[in-house]
């Protein structure tokens, strides 16, 4: 489905891998738990599944949200 997205909100490192294997790479976007968890938290997890600084955290972290929003 072309408008289907997904978020990593309340998800562990392994469900996040999961996801971007079933949605691809350019459907999920980083989600986060607050005020229900702490943004120390969500981060963790995002760079346990996807590595920190990696062109796949990129586009998990803020790429794929942006072009979503026409930002580039």
């Amino acid at each position: 489905a072309p408008n289907l997205y997904v978020d990593t909100t309340f998800r562990n490192s392994a469900d996040m891998r999961k996801m971007v294997e079933l949605f691809g790479e350019d459907k999920v976007l980083f989600g986060n738990d607050r005020p229900f968890g702490t943004l120390s938290c969500s981060l963790k997890a995002a760079f346990e599944a996807f590595g920190k600084g990696t062109p796949l955290s990129e586009k998990v972290m803020f790429s794929n949200a942006a072009k979503l929003m026409k930002m580039i």
